[in-house]
This record gives C-alpha cells, sequence and structure tokens, in this order.
C-alpha cells in the first residue's frame, strides 16, 4: 500500500472530495477506512470521514438534512455527506423513512447502492463469560430464550444485576425516549409496564431508568441488567422479556462510550449487532429467539427473533455527477461473509487500528477490490470517454478516461460507458452534466448541433412546435414576404396598439408590416391617400374615401368636409357610403349649408310633396300635347298614301 506521505500528498493535490458517512460515532469501522483508502490512495479523492448514529441519521445527512434527523420539509440540501456504508435494509424499510423519501423525491433523497454482500443481525446479545457462567454451574447456556422462563429456571443467578449497574452512567428513560409503548401496551395487554405522560404512552421506569420486565417487576434490582443506547431495541426486548416470562430490566447509556465501558465491565446481556468488532473479544452471541414471524410482526407483536437484514450502501443522489468514480467504488464494494470474519479478526489482532487492519487486508486481496475500482473509461452519467488530449471520443478504443460533459452536450449510454453527444438541430442543453438534450420551445429554434440555447424566431417568423430546428416565414411563396412582420396587439390604457414581437408561436401572430395592409390573404403597399401602420387594416386619411368592400380603391373627395377618413366605407355623418367619394346623402337626409347632411323636417316633406305633384301634372300634360300632335300628323301621312295610289 502506499504510505500515509503519498496518502496525504494525493489528497492535498486532489479538487474534488468525497465525504464519508460512517455508520456509529466514536467506533471507526474497518470497511469504511477500506473505502477511505482506496478512495484516497487509488482514485485521488480527498475523503473525510464524519460518524452518524445508525442508519437513520445517515439517511437524513446524505439527504441533506444538516443534523441528520430534521423534519423533511427543512432538507434544503445540498448534502454535504456522500456515502454511507452498513446501512441496514430495515432502516431503509422503515415507513417513517419511506414517508419522508416520498416527500424529497429522487433527486433529493439518498440513494440505495444495493446490498455488500453480507448479512446483519441485531437483537439481544449474551456476552461469554455470562454464558460460560450459566454452562458451568447450571449446565444450560444463556443463549436460547427457553432458558430465560423464570417459572421454572432463573437466569439472574447466573449474570450481573441492575444493582450492580453505575446508574450515573445510565440516561432517564425520558431522555432516552425508547420508542414502542404503545405497540408494547396494544400487543401485550401490561398496563403497569407502561404510563401517560404529557397524553402519550410511554414505558414506565423504575428510579427513572430502569424498563422492568413482569418476571422481576417485584423486585426490581435482582433484575438482569441489559444495557443499550438511546433505546435501540427497546421496542423488540421489551416484548420478548414479556412473552417468554425473562427477568430482564433494560436501560440505555449516557452515550456510546458508556455502552461499551458498561458492557465491557459486566459482559452481561446487551443490545447489539453483527458485524461489528466492538465486543468480538469477548465472545458475544445472539439469544436464539423463536424464528421471525412476518405475520406477528405486521400486527406489531413482537415475541420472534428479528429479521436478518442485508447490509446496503447509500450515496447521496449527487455523487455520481460530482465524484463519479467514488460513487463507483461505493455500488462495487462488495465482501463475503468470511471476508467481514477476516476484517473483525484483523481489527482485534490489531488492537482496534482500524486503519492498519483495513491496509493489511487490502494488501492481501489485491484480486478482490480491483473488481470494485471503476474502470477509467466506464463513465458515469454526466460524463462522457475523452482520448488523451481530452478530446470527446465515440469509440472504446480511443478512450483512455471520462469527462464531464460541457453545455452543448449530452451524456448518453453507449455498451458498458457514456458518450459527450452533441446536442441534435432542434435541441440544446445549457447546463454540464446533462445526461439529455432539451427540446427547443414554441417560438424558438437551434439550427446546428451542439447549441447551449435556442435562437428565438426573427421578425416575420414563427414556430408553432417544439423542438425545431428553423422558424417558418409568414407569406411563405407569396413573392412578397418582406411585407410581413409578426406583432400582437394589447391594450394600452384603452387603446389598441400593435407591437411587435419575436418568438412567435403560431401563424396567428403573422400580420402585414407598417406600409401595407392586408386584401385577400395578401399584403398590399399602401397608396397615396392612406395609412397602412402595420394592423393588417388600411386607414383612410382625411378627403379621401374606398368602399369598405374594396379598401384599396381609394378616391379623392371633393372637400374633406364630407369624407374624414378612417377605416375604408367612413363618410361624414348623413352621407351615403355606397355613392362615389360619399357625394350623397342618405336617404331622408338633405345637404345643408357647409355640405353638412342634415334630416329632412316636416316642411321640407311639404315641399317635396308639391314638387312631386307639379311633376306628375307636367308629365300629364305633356303626354297629351304629345298624343295630340301624333294625331294630327298622321292624316297628312295617310292622305299621302292615298294620293299616290291614284
Amino acid at each position: 500500500m502506499p504510505s500515509r506521505k503519498i496518502k496525504d500528498r494525493i489528497s492535498r493535490s486532489t479538487a474534488s472530495q468525497c465525504q464519508l458517512v460512517c455508520p456509529l460515532e466514536p467506533w471507526r469501522p474497518v470497511i469504511s477506512e477500506m473505502y477511505t483508502i482506496l478512495s484516497s490512495e487509488i482514485l485521488g479523492y480527498n475523503t473525510v470521514q464524519y460518524f452518524s448514529l445508525g442508519t437513520w441519521a445517515s439517511l437524513h445527512y446524505l439527504s441533506g438534512c444538516v443534523d441528520g434527523v430534521m423534519p423533511a420539509v427543512n432538507c434544503t440540501g445540498p448534502p454535504q455527506r456522500h456515502v454511507a456504508l452498513e446501512l441496514w435494509e430495515s432502516g431503509w424499510q422503515d415507513p417513517d423513512w419511506l414517508a419522508k423519501a416520498d416527500f424529497l423525491g429522487s433527486e433529493r433523497a439518498v440513494q440505495t447502492s444495493g446490498s455488500m454482500g453480507f448479512s446483519g443481525v441485531e437483537g439481544m446479545f449474551v456476552m461469554g463469560r455470562t454464558r460460560q457462567n450459566a454452562l458451568e454451574r447450571s449446565g444450560l447456556h444463556l443463549s436460547y430464550y427457553g432458558f430465560f422462563n423464570v417459572s421454572w429456571f432463573n437466569p439472574a443467578d447466573y449474570a450481573p444485576h441492575v444493582s450492580e449497574v453505575n446508574m450515573s452512567k445510565l440516561l432517564t428513560c425520558a431522555e432516552a425516549n425508547p420508542p414502542g409503548a404503545q405497540n408494547y401496551i396494544e400487543a401485550t395487554g401490561d398496563a403497569d409496564g407502561v404510563e401517560t405522560r404529557n397524553g402519550a404512552i410511554v414505558y414506565k421506569c423504575w428510579q427513572e431508568k430502569w424498563w422492568v420486565a413482569p418476571a422481576c417487576r417485584n423486585n426490581p434490582s435482582s433484575c438482569i441488567a441489559v444495557i443499550t443506547l438511546r433505546g435501540w431495541g427497546n421496542r423488540e426486548i421489551s416484548q420478548q422479556a414479556f412473552f417468554h416470562h425473562m427477568p430482564l430490566a433494560i436501560a440505555s447509556a449516557l452515550e456510546f462510550p458508556e455502552y461499551v465501558e458498561l458492557n465491557v465491565q459486566h459482559q452481561s446481556f446487551l443490545f447489539w449487532w453483527t458485524p461489528d468488532s466492538t465486543f468480538v473479544e469477548y465472545d458475544a452471541v445472539l439469544v436464539e429467539m423463536p424464528p421471525w414471524n412476518p405475520s406477528e410482526q405486521k400486527q406489531g407483536i413482537l415475541r420472534s427473533s428479528m429479521k436478518q437484514s442485508m447490509l446496503t450502501t447509500g450515496t447521496s443522489p449527487i455523487l455520481e455527477t460530482a465524484a463519479d468514480r467514488a460513487w463507483g467504488l461505493a455500488r462495487a464494494l462488495r465482501l463475503s461473509d468470511s471476508n467481514v470474519n477476516d476484517l473483525l479478526v484483523l481489527s482485534v489482532e490489531n488492537d482496534y487500528d482500524y486503519y492498519a487492519a483495513a491496509c493489511t487486508w487490502l494488501k492481501a486481496n489485491q484480486h478482490v477490490w480491483e473488481e470494485w475500482v471503476p474502470d477509467k473509461t466506464k463513465c458515469s452519467i454526466g460524463r462522457g470517454m475523452v482520448n488523451s488530449q481530452g478530446e470527446f471520443v465515440t469509440s472504446h478504443a480511443d478512450a483512455v478516461d471520462c469527462a464531464i460533459c460541457p453545455a452543448g452536450r449530452a451524456s448518453t449510454k453507449s455498451s458498458d460507458s457514456r458518450l459527450c453527444t452533441k446536442c441534435t438541430p432542434g435541441s440544446y442543453q445549457g447546463t454540464f452534466g446533462m445526461s439529455e438534450c432539451k427540446l427547443c420551445e414554441l417560438g424558438t429554434m437551434a439550427v446546428g448541433e451542439g447549441a447551449i440555447q435556442c435562437d428565438q424566431c426573427r421578425l416575420g417568423e414563427f414556430a408553432n412546435r417544439t423542438g425545431m430546428s428553423f422558424c417558418y416565414r409568414c407569406g411563405a411563396g407569396s413573392g412578397q414576404e418582406n411585407l410581413w412582420t409578426t406583432s400582437q396587439e394589447v391594450d394600452i390604457e384603452g387603446k389598441s396598439v400593435s407591437i411587435k414581437l419575436q418568438g412567435a408561436i403560431s401563424e396567428s401572430y403573422c400580420h402585414c408590416d407598417s406600409g401595407s395592409f392586408l386584401w385577400e390573404d395578401r399584403c398590399e403597399v399602401c397608396m397615396e391617400g392612406a395609412s397602412c401602420l402595420g394592423t393588417d387594416r388600411l386607414e383612410l386619411l382625411p378627403g379621401y374615401f374606398s368602399k369598405e368592400e374594396l379598401p384599396g380603391d381609394v378616391y379623392k373627395c371633393s372637400d374633406e368636409r364630407i369624407c374624414p377618413g378612417g377605416p375604408p366605407g367612413s363618410c361624414a355623418a348623413g352621407r351615403d357610403a355606397s355613392s362615389v367619394a360619399c357625394a350623397d346623402c342618405k336617404e331622408g337626409f338633405r345637404e345643408g349649408n357647409d355640405m353638412v347632411c342634415e334630416v329632412c323636417g316636416d316642411g321640407d316633406h311639404v315641399f317635396f310633396s308639391m314638387v312631386v305633384v307639379v311633376i306628375v301634372g307636367a308629365v300629364a300634360a305633356l303626354y297629351l300635347v304629345m298624343l295630340n300632335e301624333t294625331k294630327w300628323n298622321v292624316k297628312p301621312f295617310r292622305w299621302w298614301l292615298l294620293d299616290a295610289n291614284s
């Protein structure tokens, strides 16, 4: 293995930092040391170890909860700790954690990297000294639940009692807050084992520190002392003590040092778990309970053994992108049960120098850990293969390493590695380390490959679909594309105003530009006597007229007073828009002074009637005259005809 001097040099020269969360304080597990050595000395990361109290806290730390247990709403991240080893599967499956993980979502909640290859078990253990004492004096060992039944055997004769424990090194039950009291009363009906405080059901404790089982409740000081920490295991051990008539009393040590100290001192019963080297040299073994009963467990009845749990690795959701090879190492780390036993033995032999134990094992098992170290060219999400010049390549044969994908590219899967592929036309990526390109939004486009952003469609263009590599042109194919623009009418202080805009998202934004107007789906150039402001409409100037159905045929009026301008078909009040250039008044109107058409009055109607009578009379008289003249002219004609015949 490289020396510590080399290790320190590599750590100082490395920009990346991978922060490792170890399962429990203050013991430094040998497996965590193994990961630290490999990630620092082989991969070149600056790896810093932190410690947390078990799986529950580790899950929170890796999810961005700075104090390890805060409510999910306050887990704002980004996480400062990135890898946790030996997490218990039961912790992942805890309903409270599942609810919190669902709230956090996949982008914030810790990710599981799967099994580490070995399992763990937790429960009540008995130390070798107590177990051997019972075996020598009674012929019975105390690693089987059946030998705890006080109705025929008293195991307390062979184990340290409550009275022998230093009470100053124990938490009160209120401080430890052991879980499971509600569950206990529902499963056992033992009302004397619980009490209500502040509206909640809690365990009832003797001298505020010991929960005492019914089998020895009449004399608590003579109960077998079971030392745990922060109420770990209370839920299960309390029910097992009730159902199997075990004379136990359970208390929590102040902190981990007191937990180890008291259990080493008394070498009695304790809540513990394996694999762990803390009590290996004291030959602690699990007390065998009835086989795990999932049906009873679902009902909250916990008299059977605790379920064996796979031990897993957890990683923060940002680790794969931030330190891909550290992430790959965490996912690949696998140990067999025999590997773990060897490591525990080495820990004891090296007087709990975990670094020395880990280094010794790694030197002897290079063939094992070499398979954990990620190939430099097997790129993780957000990265792609590069050659020796740092250029992105598509062939594994040309690759020597991986690099994070820059903006304009996406990390795409290729066999067992990944490529940094340029975004195709119509898509873009403006962020480093992304695994896919985004389609251009409506109103935008990207012409070429590798776009870091999409460009807005220019004036007179629109994009009505996402992922476009070009914009449609307003009036395309008409030969007059230069007369079109894109605009939108907005209301400003009650007045409609046309505003030109880029990035139009549909053809409905296409309008004729200023200087032209829309007629039969074409933009026509504005003519004399009209104003075209780009709203598709023609506005007549004062003194000019055009019909509504033929807005482009503009006439100059004889006087501005009869043609005030405005929309096609506009005449002065009272004038007939169907007449040429508003020359006539509407029916019922007459032209008065200043060429204003006024409504006809009563006198106008009498005069009009008289005029009609006169006209009718004149027509009748003219008819009679003409009739007489016709008769006078015929006679000579007839005579001439007769004379001609003679």
